[in-house]
């Protein structure tokens, strides 16, 4: 089986940590988004948001040593049984070709520290992915795929009504049950 596995806020915890310095670079709380557009939700212009994202990305704090509960044990597991695909939308997000970068050079870092196996990385849009199945906490990736969707539960994905996990635990029986 061909498994892709999103990255940000599914094995890493993105939002929770960009969450934080946003806050401590704006000086103010923000609440934990429940959408998906991270500028509107926390009343940032669009040019503020790139620059905050920017100064994260450049500042390494995608080479954080955090991840998601339980996911290093499960998708290493999952590595032996299936083919793992690793996709991300980093790099994508802003166009400037540094951030792009330091995005790709910082997540093959932060993957090799955590000792995370996989087959292959692709830094994409997350348009046209073959495979059976995409792990994805993004609703527009979900309902546009052709492989078979499972949503990682966040806050910002509530209205997908599809197949949907709570934890790494749960996805763990989810190919349990598929092998």
């Amino acid at each position: 089986m061909i498994i892709h596995i999103d990255i940000d806020d599914v094995i890493f915890p993105f939002i929770p940590l960009f969450k934080s310095f946003c806050e401590k670079s704006e000086d103010r709380e923000l609440e934990m988004p429940k959408q998906w557009n991270l500028a509107q939700a926390w009343d940032l212009t669009t040019e503020r948001f790139n620059e905050l994202y920017s100064l994260f990305v450049s500042y390494g704090f995608l080479k954080t040593k955090e991840s998601i509960a339980d996911s290093v044990r499960v998708m290493n597991d999952l590595y032996k049984k299936h083919r793992v695909v690793l996709v991300t939308s980093r790099g994508t997000v802003i166009d400037d070709s540094l951030i792009r970068l330091y995005s790709i050079k910082d997540t093959a870092t932060w993957l090799r520290d955590m000792n995370i196996s996989y087959h292959s990385l692709h830094f994409t849009n997350k348009k046209d992915l073959k495979g059976d199945y995409l792990i994805d906490d993004g609703v527009h990736n979900l309902i546009a795929t052709e492989c078979n969707p499972i949503c990682f539960d966040q806050p910002w994905n509530q209205e997908y009504d599809g197949l949907r996990v709570n934890n790494w635990l749960e996805l763990e029986k989810v190919f349990d049950n598929e092998s």
